[in-house]
């Protein structure tokens, strides 16, 4: 066994839920070793803002996030001044005494953008 497969957690226990239809909860998921996810987001003035998360280590996900503002419908398109950045380590698994710990930072917003 490498050091890559001690770092992720043990399966989840049989019989617990998986919310992968509910998209705005947080979950404590983090993305396998070398596996990533991308995703689009439509927001209110027709924000558009996509993210790439990444799986870097069996408890640490990092990702980036970039969009903007008025991209679908009328007017002009404002975009965002700068990429945005999340982070995910878990340092404590699921068992069945205790739930797992998810500490996370996303500083993307959505909607016009303000100084």
């Amino acid at each position: 066994m490498t050091d890559d497969h001690r770092a992720e957690c043990p399966p989840r226990p049989e019989g617990s839920p998986e919310n992968d239809a509910t998209e705005e909860m947080h979950r404590e998921r983090i993305r396998r070793i070398g596996s990533f996810k991308v995703e689009v987001r439509l927001g209110e003035g027709g924000t558009l803002v996509t993210y790439v998360g990444l799986g870097l280590w069996g408890r640490l996900q990092a990702g980036a996030s970039y969009g903007a503002h008025g991209v679908l419908g009328r007017g002009k398109a404002t975009a965002y001044p700068r990429p945005h950045v999340q982070v995910k380590v878990r340092p404590v698994c699921e068992s069945l005494k205790w739930p797992a710990i998810v500490i996370g930072y996303d500083d993307q917003g959505i909607g016009s953008w303000s100084d």
